[in-house]
Formats: C-alpha cells, structure tokens, sequence
C-alpha cells in the first residue's frame, strides 16, 4: 500500500521554516522537518508508532498536488511538472529520430544529408545509424 503525504511549509521567525507532513488515510499520523527529503523517513515512522504497521520509504508518496504554504512552492511544482513533459518529449524526439536515421541511412542518403535533415551533426547521424544496426 502506496501512503499519500499531504505537506505545508510553515514560516518560522529565524526565517528557516517547517515542512508539516500528515498522512490524512491515517488519522493523527503528522510529522515535521526542516527539509522536504526528510519527510518520508519521518512519516514512516509516525505510521510505525500511529498504527504498528511496518512500512518502507517505497511505500510514502508526497503528493505534488498537496504541497502549500509558500508562494514560490506552486511555482517550483509548475516547473517540475514541465520538466517531467520535457523529459519525456525530449526522449520521444530522440526514439524518433534514431528510427529516421535509420530509414534515411537504408535509403542510402548520405550522414551530411542526414545530419541536416534530422538537425544534427554528420557525426552524431553516423554513430546513430551504427548504434541501430546494432540493436
């Protein structure tokens, strides 16, 4: 079982501040730390002590969508939203290009005619069409 953590940044006068950690399927289960990271060893315990259950950090998901207290935070949420879509766009261009250079390479079109093509180097054209006959 996957345990959903709600998290809130909580201000504090030496200008450092709290994370406030609960999971809300378990009544009473909070923690708190000064960094994100050290949520879910906390929350792990605070299940261990809650409920006697035996859990892993595997088994402790933040939730993304439930994260507040800080202006900036929905924002850093935003731009780690995009770079999960850039990731997996950037990775999407790179099977699709690899699978041209192949086709252009069985066509016999040269690796400069390639390279341009594609928007790549002769080079780059040239070790990709090897690494796919290869595969």
């Amino acid at each position: 079982m996957t345990y959903s953590v709600h998290c809130e940044w909580e201000p504090t006068t030496d200008g450092k501040g709290w994370w406030n950690a609960r999971v809300p399927s378990i009544p009473g289960v909070w923690t708190q730390a000064r960094r994100l990271e050290q949520i879910p060893g906390r929350i792990v315990e605070a299940i261990r002590v809650m409920t006697g259950e035996t859990v892993n950090e595997a088994d402790v998901e933040i939730d993304r969508n439930k994260i507040a207290g800080h202006p900036v935070v929905r924002k850093a949420l935003t731009v780690h939203r995009n770079r999960l879509k850039v990731q997996a766009l950037a990775s999407k261009v790179q099977d699709d290009t690899t699978v041209v250079i192949k086709s252009l390479t069985a066509a016999k079109f040269s690796k400069r005619d390639i390279g341009f093509l594609v928007g790549t180097s002769a080079s780059t054209a040239s070790a990709r069409a090897k690494a796919t006959r290869t595969r």
